[in-house]
Formats: C-alpha cells, structure tokens, sequence
C-alpha cells in the first residue's frame, strides 16, 4: 500500500509538517507580537507550535504503518485509504492557522470553527463508514462486527448515518458559546454516534443469533488476527487514559513575593517574572471569570496561559479553578490573573503584594 500511495504519502508529509516550517519563518514577527500582548512572553509556546506538527507527523506514520500492517487493507477501499492519510494533515493546519490567528490577530477562529470542522469531518467519515471493508484497524471493532462481513457492513451502514447526523449537530453547535461547546461535542460523539453504533450491532447480533444466520466467517478477525496487536493496544490506551487523568487532575502553582519581583511558576506553564516598578495596578477580586483558553494548558484543575473574556480581551491567566476570589494585575496595559490553592492563601497574597507596592493601608 506504500508504494501505490507513495505520492500521496509525500504530499500528507510535507502539508502536516508545512506548520513548523512556517513557525520558523515568523519566529521573530511572533515574538514581538506575543511580548506586546502578553505578559508569559514566548519562552513555550513557539518551540511547542515548532515541534506539534512533528509529533503530529509521528501519529500520521503510526496510524498509516498499522494500517498498511492489517493484510485486510490490501484492497480496501481507496477512499477509506485517503481518509486515513489526510485527517491529521489536515488538524495540523487548522489547530496552526487558529493559533497564527489568535496571536497575529488576537482573533477567535478556534472558538467559531472548532464545531464546524469536527462537523464537516464527521459527515466526510460518516460517507466513508459504509464503503471500509472488514478489517482490524480502521471501523467499528467489536467483536461481532469482526467475526461476521454481514453485521460488519449492517453496522457500518448505521453508523455512517448516525456520524452523518453527528456531524449536522456539531456544525450546529458553533452557535453556542465556546464554554459549552467541548462537553456539546462530547454529548453528541458518546451519545448519538459511539453508544447508537454499539447497541446496533448488539442487537443486530442478537437478532441474527434468533433468526439461525449468525455464523463465525472462516476469515474471522476477533480472535486470530487481533492476538498480536490486543495487548500491544490495550498498554497504549491504558498509558494515554493514565496519562489524561494524571495531567487533567494533578499540578500546582507556586506564587513567591519576592524583594524586587512577584514570581508565577505552574506545572504546566513557564515561569513568569514581573517587576513591582511594571505593576500599574493590582485589585483583589471575590469572584474570577476565566473566560476561554486561547493557547496553553486548561482542565478541571488548573488554567495556565493565554486566556480570552470580554473584560480583558486576551490575557495572562495562572489560576486554581476550585479557587474563587483572585488578584488582577495591570502591567504595562497587559492583565495577568493569578490565584493560589485556596481563598485564604490568595488574599494573604494581595496583602502582601500591597505592602511591596507601598499600597497597604
């Protein structure tokens, strides 16, 4: 499959890593951009937009060498083929081009596009579903739909036109506010196409186990050809899971007052420094409204990085979610928040930021 592809296998190559080539080329109009917006400067973020089309580029192979390894791929449909080279290509594009966007620009094509690109890939998938051959790879793989072609295509059918339908709904969901958008994503995914598709085949399954018609085909991929790849597998999912909960609920953020500068240090973003004689202004806040993440780390612990909402427009955010109140900082017309573990420890720090300001009363 290599060889028949081998063109198309360049041309995905170089439109997935063309984003760090780029990267490069604007590294210094970047820069300049970043220090004048933002108060975290440069230091992670552009050697991470340099290096992401690269391990994207990793997965792309991975994806392909797993692919081309299924002996079932052989003559599967070109189509299905070509989906499986462009999907990441193309993410690598769109995630670059919302980030140029969000840093030239300070605009929002990520919050106004996100929907409508999951969208329009689930309806390019969902015509694709029924056209994929039986194999280990790439469709549904449960067990009945790999141990008999007439479930296999029963279910792929269905679940064209439920990704189809998905896909409709996710282009819909563009008009809700970027909050709710990722748990309206995941609603739609998990509960009008993944758990549908599942209980079709069961059932599907089930009828025909009634009806007499169920039989295991010679060619049999449950048990025989997945062998090798189960375990190999199940260690790869089992580390990404691991690894998601360990990121999504770990990490902290150290805030020292120090002699001449007030330091932010997070688990997930670099360490800022900011002189006192920068600090035009300092208010402490009952209450915070992180707003949407533009670039950096967010999750149900910690938000870290660049963050939008209608008050700030784009600014520096270090803050605790479970913590409330925060302190809003003006440093050269640039807004930084930050907080600390809990609301006593965060107004302690106020005070004594106050007191190195010369502002305590």
């Amino acid at each position: 499959m290599i060889k028949k592809n081998k063109w198309k296998l360049l041309v995905t190559t170089l439109v997935t890593v063309l984003p760090s080539v780029l990267t490069l080329v604007l590294w210094e109009r970047l820069s300049v951009a970043m220090n004048e917006k933002y108060v975290s400067g440069t230091k992670g973020l552009l050697p991470a937009l340099a290096i992401l089309p690269v391990v994207l580029l990793a997965l792309q192979w991975l994806c392909i060498l797993f692919t081309v390894k299924d002996p079932e791929n052989k003559e599967q449909n070109a189509k299905v083929i070509n989906m499986v080279l462009w999907i990441v290509p193309l993410l690598s594009v769109f995630v670059h081009t919302c980030m140029l966007n969000a840093i030239l620009a300070d605009g929002n094509m990520m919050e106004m596009l996100i929907s409508p690109m999951m969208g329009v890939l689930m309806i390019v998938m969902g015509n694709y579903m029924p056209k994929c051959s039986r194999n280990s790879t790439v469709g549904v793989k449960i067990k009945w739909t790999l141990e008999n072609d007439e479930n296999w295509y029963a279910t792929h059918r269905f679940a064209g036109k439920a990704q189809v339908a998905c896909g409709v709904l996710l282009c819909l969901g563009a008009f809700l506010p970027i909050t709710w958008q990722i748990a309206f994503m995941l609603l739609i995914l998990i509960g009008g196409m993944v758990l549908p598709t599942f209980l079709y085949s069961y059932l599907y399954y089930k009828k025909q186990v009634k009806n007499g018609t169920y039989t295991k085909d010679a060619e049999s991929l449950y048990y025989y050809k997945n062998k090798k790849y189960f375990w190999p597998s199940i260690l790869i999912v089992g580390a990404i899971l691991v690894f998601c909960v360990v990121i999504c609920f770990t990490g902290n953020i150290n805030v020292s007052v120090g002699e001449d500068a007030l330091e932010l240090d997070a688990s997930f973003g670099e360490k800022i420094s900011i002189g006192y004689s920068l600090i035009d202004n300092v208010e402490y806040r009952e209450e915070k409204n992180v707003g949407v993440r533009v670039m950096g780390f967010g999750s149900p612990t910690l938000s870290v990085g660049t963050f939008k909402n209608d008050e700030f427009g784009s600014y520096t955010c270090y803050t605790y979610m479970k913590t409330d109140n925060c302190i809003v900082l003006t440093v050269e017309g640039r807004t930084v928040v930050f907080n600390a573990i809990d609301e006593e420890t965060t107004k302690a720090l106020y005070d004594e930021l106050l007191l190195k300001l010369g502002k305590a009363e």
